[in-house]
């Protein structure tokens, strides 16, 4: 499954903007979403911008993608050995 993450605008160029990644920033084509602005919240998918997002929509999805990680970190594997089975 692919989602589309959150970003901050860190400069733009054209129809090009460089965002804040999590390995470091990261370029994505920015052709479908206009007059972009340094600062501004973009949701990414596969390397394109989908559509601005407010400071606010933004802060919730990355908020929300966060307690997913801790709570798939939590879960403990079924125990799938043939002795818990029989």
């Amino acid at each position: 499954m692919c989602l589309a993450v959150p970003r901050r605008v860190l400069r733009v160029e054209g129809d090009r903007v460089e965002v804040d990644g999590e390995g470091g920033p990261l370029w994505a084509s920015a052709a479908g979403v206009s007059h972009l602005k340094c600062g501004e919240y973009v949701l990414v998918h596969a390397g394109l911008v989908l559509e601005r997002v407010s400071d606010e929509e933004a802060d919730q999805i990355l908020a929300l993608q966060a307690s997913l990680v801790d709570v798939f970190q939590d879960a403990s594997p079924p125990d799938l050995s043939a002795e818990a089975m029989s």
